[in-house]
């Protein structure tokens, strides 16, 4: 018996050695994202590249890594949709 796969579709699988760590609920790769799309300020990336660059599992650097997810969740976006309209906002209106 024989198969002919043609294809797989894999959800949010680790495509890096450095996405699927075990120490940390986000990657780097999503804190360069949160940086890159305006949820971090450079101040706060720039310590957490400081912090992080050499070992991801540092409690300083398991710190910083708390504080950028917590400042993320407090936007109430979609962690999936980064871009999508936020129905929920946490911050306050500007309208």
């Amino acid at each position: 018996m024989t198969i002919k796969l043609r294809g797989i579709m894999l959800g949010n699988p680790c495509t890096h050695k450095l996405e699927c760590l075990t120490s940390i609920r986000y990657s780097r790769f999503c804190i360069d994202k949160f940086y890159s799309t305006g949820f971090i300020e450079k101040e706060l990336y720039n310590q957490y590249k400081s912090e992080c660059l050499i070992d991801e599992s540092s409690k300083a650097c398991i710190d910083i890594q708390n504080k950028i997810i917590a400042l993320f969740k407090s936007t109430g976006a979609n962690i999936y949709n980064l871009y999508g309209y936020c129905f929920y906002p946490k911050y306050p209106s500007q309208f």
